[in-house]
């Protein structure tokens, strides 16, 4: 099975006073994520579900990848992809019974699941780019320590990719 991890887009600050989670997508953002979710479809990525954070910007982020990538995945809010345990998230991922599956989250949060996916512990130090992705590939169902990572992508590979038609 393979996860896609992607980061949330390029959102705006907080208003004062406001919540984190109500943050949305800049106009910027949402242009820069749509190139790079069609760069995530010239790789092949078709989910069969999305799963993503409940905050704004992450839900924001989802909603293009499904308009963006080939076939109907349904988009899954998860509060796991808002600062749960990395267990939990790969149980989500089980859950949702998907021979792939697109995950949308923050920083470090995904960083700390791809290092437990691959190394069983938070040991290994990743960064995301906003609208970045990763895709890892388990031998089975996800669990601590049985994926391999397959790429690591910034947002500028996946909009060029884009642009190439790869």
């Amino acid at each position: 099975m393979e996860l896609f991890l992607v980061r949330h887009g390029i959102a705006a600050d907080a208003a004062p006073g406001g919540s984190d989670a109500e943050r949305p997508l800049t106009d910027e953002g949402r242009r820069r994520t749509a190139r790079a979710a069609a760069g995530l479809a010239a790789l092949g990525c078709r989910p069969g579900v999305i799963l993503t954070s409940p905050l704004r910007r992450a839900r924001q982020t989802a909603d293009i990848l499904a308009e963006a990538l080939p076939g109907d995945a349904p988009v899954v809010e998860t509060p796991a992809l808002a600062g749960g345990a990395p267990g939990d998230v790969l149980g989500e991922v089980r859950a949702a019974g998907a021979e792939s599956v697109v995950a949308v989250g923050h920083m470090p949060d995904l960083a700390d699941l791809a290092s437990v996916a691959l190394c069983r512990r938070d040991v290994v130090r990743l960064t995301f780019r906003k609208a970045g992705a990763m895709r890892l590939v388990f031998d089975g169902p996800p669990a601590p320590g049985r994926a391999w990572l397959d790429w690591l992508l910034p947002p500028r590979a996946l909009r060029a990719l884009a642009k190439s038609g790869a």
